[in-house]
């Protein structure tokens, strides 16, 4: 079900980080994570390597970006450049709003990474009530 770079990982930590970028990230119809690191690598480190292995606002402004943005980014200045990057790509129709949030949540579940994770958390929830609804209004 995943590739060989997932499940060859031996750090459950980030295999099972693997595991789940994969299942919200690369969803058919949709922008691949995937396509966008390797269409836009970091000199660093592979593609696969990046996929598993950086943490969530980089492997997130990346993704919204498509590639676009994402390195050299200070931890601090996180916050304001995901709610940029959202407010630029809000309208992206590669782009699934809901299984993103389905990750973050995934992602609290498991408690990694809590000081990302609040940066993370503190910039979709200003957003949620825009691109997490699935309920459709004609009124």
């Amino acid at each position: 079900m995943y590739p060989q770079f997932i499940n060859n990982e031996s750090e459950l930590i980030f295999s099972k980080r693997g595991e789940l970028r994969w299942k919200c990230f690369e969803e058919e119809g949709y922008r691949s994570l995937l396509d966008v690191l390797t269409k836009h690598p970091n000199d660093e480190s592979t593609p696969e390597s990046t996929f598993l292995h950086y943490n969530d606002p980089y492997i997130l402004m990346k993704y919204i970006t498509n590639g676009q943005s994402g390195g050299g980014i200070q931890t601090a200045e996180y916050k304001q450049a995901l709610t940029s990057a959202i407010e630029e790509h809000k309208n992206d129709s590669d782009i699934n709003w809901k299984t993103l949030y389905q990750y973050l949540d995934e992602r609290r579940k498991h408690g990694f990474l809590k000081s990302h994770q609040k940066v993370c958390d503190e910039v979709f929830e200003a957003f949620e009530g825009e691109l997490n609804n699935n309920e459709f209004c004609l009124y």
